[in-house]
């Protein structure tokens, strides 16, 4: 994942409600995809209705954000239609 991914922070995993087990944002590959598109699923232990698992920090955001544009635009990001 050299480069292709961030580390989701262990506390904000913690926050999330997520386990322990290491996670990343994966910025080279993204679906696209119709919203809300039919792999929605609800989020397990939480109200019928829940789709999220809560907001990122505004900073992880942005550094996904940055990150993803940066492979797109260098050709090195691929995009999966999920139609």
């Amino acid at each position: 994942m050299a480069g292709a991914a961030i580390a989701i922070p262990a506390a904000l995993k913690v926050r999330l409600g997520l386990d322990n087990a290491p996670a990343w944002i994966i910025c080279d590959e993204w679906n696209v995809t119709d919203w809300p598109g039919v792999d929605l699923r609800p989020v397990p232990g939480r109200p019928a209705g829940t789709f999220h698992y809560g907001m990122l920090p505004s900073g992880l955001y942005e550094a996904a954000r940055q990150l993803a544009r940066r492979l797109d635009d260098a050709g090195r990001a691929r995009k999966t239609p999920r139609f």
